[in-house]
């Protein structure tokens, strides 16, 4: 059951591919057969719109909320969404390497072995304005912190996330100059 605090469903639908993908269909830029373990999940596409509930007012967000929630391979699904067809950049990534395994990309490989989120967002033009980094991760090159913010390191309720703090950061424009 989806539970947003002061928000009730005011549409729920599955989705086809057909209307995630680009017009003329999806074509990946890479075969990354052999090079990472892939995720095998059967793909889902579930968009669901929220609605505030009337006592819970402006402060407490937006009057509505629009979200899709993707089961699909993390690389494609960018791919798909922000890498085809001249397509907006994501505004907002966070990285985390939470230590599952294969989670960014390990193939042996100098230049993979940093983050393959990374490098597709690079060569296709799809980084995003902020990064979002634990402390366990990589800051990506071309980012610089956000001094003026406070670090992000506890959850609502006081207590430390997993002990990882999480710091923003920028894209620097001007370091492509």
């Amino acid at each position: 059951m989806i539970n947003f605090r002061g928000y009730d469903i005011e549409r729920l639908e599955n989705l086809d591919e057909a209307l995630v993908c680009p017009p003329n269909g999806w074509r990946p830029h890479e075969d990354l057969s052999g090079r990472y373990k892939r995720q095998n999940i059967e793909p889902y596409y579930l968009y669901l719109v929220l609605c505030r509930k009337g006592h819970f007012g402006e402060t407490h967000g937006p009057e509505k909320l629009a979200i899709l929630f993707i089961g699909k391979d993390a690389f494609e699904t960018f791919d798909i969404l922000y890498c085809q067809y001249s397509r907006q950049s994501p505004y907002l990534i966070v990285v985390e390497d939470h230590g599952f395994g294969d989670n960014h990309g390990r193939f042996g490989n100098e230049v993979y072995d940093r983050d393959l989120l990374h490098i597709y967002a690079k060569r296709y033009n799809a980084q995003p304005e902020l990064l979002l980094v634990a402390d366990n991760s990589e800051v990506w090159d071309g980012y610089e912190r956000i001094e003026t913010l406070p670090e992000v390191t506890r959850l609502e309720d006081g207590t430390y996330h997993a002990g990882t703090r999480r710091r923003l950061y920028r894209h620097d424009v001007t370091a492509a100059i």
